[in-house]
């Protein structure tokens, strides 16, 4: 019954982690559901298995010590609370419920997911289908130019996952794991394997477009070097020097400083301003951007990009949560990024000189890369890029909570639905 149930669980987070890029972010076939399910089988599982039950109340009793969970729980509280006086409560109220199901990832990741070799299933399901993205990207670059239509800032790639800047965050998010994966693996076909993903995840990036993904990869390059090693800032120079050289992202890279590309965000960015006068201490609820940008656009008649056009965020996440939460809604936002450095910087010394610590030290690099495109930007409007943010922090905190899982790793070990003694250390 145990086994059952923990390989149950185990395939159901895996099988989420895989299709979340894939399936609709809305619609009947969207992945919430998957995690409706892993929700009603560890409810089950609770209620029904005494062990369970125990190591639940241990993760309770112990997770205070985690801190990236609790910063994105009272964010969480926060939200829910704006609904009292929201513009749009009922929008309030879904988006919260949304960004609960993203904690839910987190928590899965971290706390459901147990056995042996399970991280390096989760890592393998992560960076495969990442790589069988820029494939798909490769496909329809093939398409588009078959009909002579050209790849340019107008007619940008997506892949499957809906929206060219959503792709290129999922792919820069992606890079630093399996960079830090090649750099760090000692077999040949490896390094081979890693090399090959990490072209596919650049070519990705340029396919995509994506000014901020491009910037993001050369700022993340950068802290790579810093972090981790030095001997890195040539292969960065290396690519510095493609993408200005390669016509492709040479143009997107040059149109970060074009007037014309940017004078839309500028006014979006004005019109949030006159929002947040207005709306200072409490904001307008969470989500509720949308329900008063045509107000106010209509009021500033110069700050209107179009008639029809419609802001659904202000393209910059502080500008986001002090608009729609108040002051403090970007204090909590503040302490979420605060505390989860804390936590990369903490695990990195605590898994200093072993194989962890380069997994580690790749997802502090994409989260420094997202909070870096989330200041010309918003992308706690997408589900697509939330759940890989918690994916991604989740990753980096499997390891971390030893006062939790010890006590029942005889339980994970019976239970796990990969039983072969190989490799732990996570590597693919």
């Amino acid at each position: 019954m145990i086994k059952l149930y923990k390989n149950l669980l185990n395939t159901l987070i895996i099988i989420f982690v895989t299709l979340y890029p894939v399936l609709p972010s809305y619609g009947d076939k969207n992945p919430d559901k998957i995690l409706h399910l892993i929700f009603i089988v560890q409810a089950l599982g609770i209620i029904f298995i005494p062990l369970e039950r125990k190591y639940y109340f241990n993760v309770m009793k112990n997770i205070k010590e985690d801190k990236i969970f609790l910063s994105l729980l009272l964010l969480n509280i926060l939200m829910y609370s704006s609904s009292f006086i929201s513009v749009d409560s009922d929008a309030t109220l879904k988006a919260s419920l949304k960004f609960s199901l993203y904690i839910w990832i987190y928590y899965n990741i971290v706390y459901n997911l147990r056995g042996k070799n399970i991280f390096k299933i989760l890592l393998t399901s992560f960076v495969g289908v990442a790589a069988i993205s820029s494939i798909f990207s490769i496909y329809q670059t093939y398409e588009n130019l078959h009909i002579n239509k050209h790849i340019n800032a107008e007619n940008r790639i997506s892949s499957f996952l809906e929206n060219s800047n959503i792709l290129g965050l999922y792919a820069v998010s992606a890079l630093f794991i399996v960079i830090m994966l090649f750099l760090n693996s000692k077999k040949n076909y490896q390094k081979v394997c890693f090399s090959i993903c990490s072209l596919l995840l650049i070519i990705n990036i340029i396919l995509s477009q994506s000014r901020n993904a491009l910037i993001a990869l050369i700022l993340g390059s950068i802290l790579l070097s810093l972090i981790y090693n030095k001997k890195l800032i040539l292969p960065t120079a290396i690519t510095l020097g493609t993408l200005i050289i390669l016509p492709i992202s040479r143009t997107r890279i040059i149109d970060i400083l074009s007037t014309n590309q940017n004078i839309s965000r500028i006014k979006i960015w004005k019109i949030t301003n006159f929002i947040i006068k207005d709306n200072l201490l409490f904001g307008i609820g969470y989500d509720g951007y949308s329900a008063v940008y045509p107000d106010y656009a209509n009021n500033y008649k110069d700050l209107m990009i179009r008639d029809d056009y419609m802001a659904y965020h202000p393209h910059n996440v502080f500008l986001k949560f002090q608009s729609e939460l108040g002051i403090l809604g970007t204090i909590l936002l503040v302490l979420f990024f605060s505390l989860t450095l804390y936590n990369f910087y903490k695990n990195i010394k605590l898994f200093k000189n072993s194989n962890k610590q380069a997994i580690i030290v790749g997802t502090a690099v994409s989260f420094l890369c997202f909070i870096f495109m989330n200041m010309v930007d918003s992308y706690f409007n997408s589900p697509k890029a939330i759940m890989t943010l918690c994916l991604i922090l989740g990753i980096s905190n499997f390891y971390s909570n030893k006062k939790v899982k010890e006590p029942f790793e005889k339980y994970f070990s019976n239970g796990s639905f990969v039983t072969s003694a190989q490799n732990q250390t996570g590597y693919i």
